[in-house]
């Protein structure tokens, strides 16, 4: 299952149904291929997809030639050159295929809106945190607190952190789990 929804910048969201782009109030629509092929890409990003398995994926069993997958990069690379506040952009990789390269990992909305509720999570916890935890003792002569109840809560706060990054990476990379 894939994504409906890919963030292309911070105000650049692409939508795969609506085969369109749309940057604050401006829409952009795309062809079928250009849409296909972009899907593809934002799927695969920052990995080399080889030209016969584009051929596969957007064209499926109808045979084209190399000059129909040229043309229509060369489409969604004009399309996407007049849009303001990308965060990627599409390389050729000579004898090999296409990339589509960027600095930052391209997000879904659901995968942005799972990363929100997660730190609303984190906040209420922070806040409701409570101070019973604390046990003092002495040693030697000095009180020494022992923070039981901010160990707990920076073990959990780690564990479900970087549960949540590996998540992303995973989301982001396909890599889905049953």
């Amino acid at each position: 299952m894939s994504d409906r929804y890919y963030l292309l910048g911070e105000t650049v969201a692409f939508d795969t149904l609506k085969r369109e782009i749309t940057v604050n109030e401006n829409v952009y629509n795309l062809g079928g291929r250009e849409s296909d092929l972009l899907k593809l890409l934002c799927e695969n990003q920052n990995q080399v997809l080889k030209k016969q398995d584009i051929h596969m994926k957007v064209w499926g069993s109808i045979y084209v030639s190399d000059t129909s997958l040229t043309k229509a990069i060369s489409n969604l690379r004009k399309q996407l050159r007049v849009i303001n506040g990308l965060d990627c952009s599409i390389k050729t990789v000579p004898k090999e295929g296409y990339v589509l390269i960027s600095d930052n990992l391209l997000m879904t909305k659901s995968s942005v809106s799972v990363q929100q509720e997660k730190t609303e999570i984190f906040e209420d916890v922070l806040e409701k945190r409570s101070d019973n935890f604390h046990v003092e003792f002495e040693s030697k002569g000095k009180k020494i607190k022992n923070f039981f109840g901010d160990s707990i809560f920076y073990i959990l706060f780690t564990s479900v952190f970087s549960s949540s990054i590996i998540f992303l990476v995973n989301y982001t990379l396909g890599w889905h789990y049953l």
